[in-house]
C-alpha cells in the first residue's frame, strides 16, 4: 500500500524572514510566517492519501500544526537537511513510501498542486521538483521511496536536486506551479503575494 507523507519544515519563527525587517516588525512577521504555515498545513491535509508532520523546535508552529490534527515532530537537528533527513527517517517508521517535502511559506499553495506533484511517481521510483519562481531553490520535493537522493536544500538547490537524480540514473521531472513557486522571502515577494491576494478578493466580488 502506497503511503505518502508531507514534512514541513518550521524555523525559529523569532529569526525567519529576517529580509523582511525593512517593511514588518517583529510580531508582524511571525504572524505572517504562521499565517503561511497554516495555508501550507491545510493544504496538505486535504490532499487525499498524503499524512503530514511538521518538524520544528518553535512550540508556536507546532502547536498549531497540533490545532489542526496533524502530526508534529521536534527538530533537534542543526540545520535543514539534517532535520529534513531526521524527518524522512520518522516518515519511514510510519510506513511512508514515498515524501514530499513542502516549505512552510508557500501561501497559495492548493491540495491540487501536491496532488499533481505526486503523479508522476503514483507506481514507480521517481523524483519530482517544484522550483522557486527565480528557478533557484527548491520549493517542493517528492521522492518516491524516501532516501532515494539526499535532500541538498540551500543555494542553488534547484539544480542540485536535478544533478542528484542525474547522478544515480533516476527520473526527475520538473513541476512548474506558479502557486508553488510563490513563496514569501524578500520585501518584492512580499509585494506580489499582496497583489496576488487583491486580486482574488476582486474577482470573487
Amino acid at each position: 500500500m502506497n503511503s505518502c507523507w508531507a514534512i514541513i519544515p518550521v524555523k525559529d519563527l523569532d529569526k525567519s524572514k529576517s529580509r523582511l525587517g525593512p517593511a514588518l516588525g517583529l510580531e508582524e512577521r511571525v504572524a505572517l510566517s504562521l499565517e503561511m504555515l497554516e495555508r501550507v498545513v491545510l493544504a496538505a491535509s486535504e490532499t487525499e492519501g498524503i499524512s503530514t508532520l511538521v518538524v520544528s523546535r518553535d512550540q508556536r508552529a507546532l502547536v498549531l500544526a497540533q490545532k489542526k490534527g496533524v502530526n508534529t515532530l521536534h527538530d533537534r537537528w542543526q540545520d535543514l537537511n539534517a532535520s529534513l533527513e531526521g524527518a524522512a527517517i520518522w516518515c519511514r517508521g510510519h510506513g511512508a513510501s514515498s515524501i514530499m517535502v513542502l516549505h512552510a511559506d508557500l501561501p497559495l499553495i492548493k491540495p491540487e498542486d501536491i496532488a499533481a506533484m505526486m503523479q508522476p511517481g503514483a507506481s514507480s521510483p521517481c523524483v519530482v521538483i517544484s522550483p522557486c519562481r527565480r528557478q533557484e531553490g527548491t520549493n517542493a520535493l517528492f521522492l518516491r521511496p524516501p532516501g532515494i537522493i539526499p535532500f541538498n536544500f540551500g543555494r542553488g538547490s534547484f539544480q542540485a536536486h536535478l544533478d542528484l537524480a542525474a547522478e544515480r540514473g533516476i527520473a526527475a521531472h520538473v513541476h512548474r506551479s506558479p502557486t508553488i513557486a510563490t513563496d514569501i522571502d524578500t520585501i518584492e515577494d512580499l509585494d506580489l503575494y499582496r497583489s496576488q491576494l487583491a486580486l482574488s478578493v476582486g474577482s470573487c466580488r
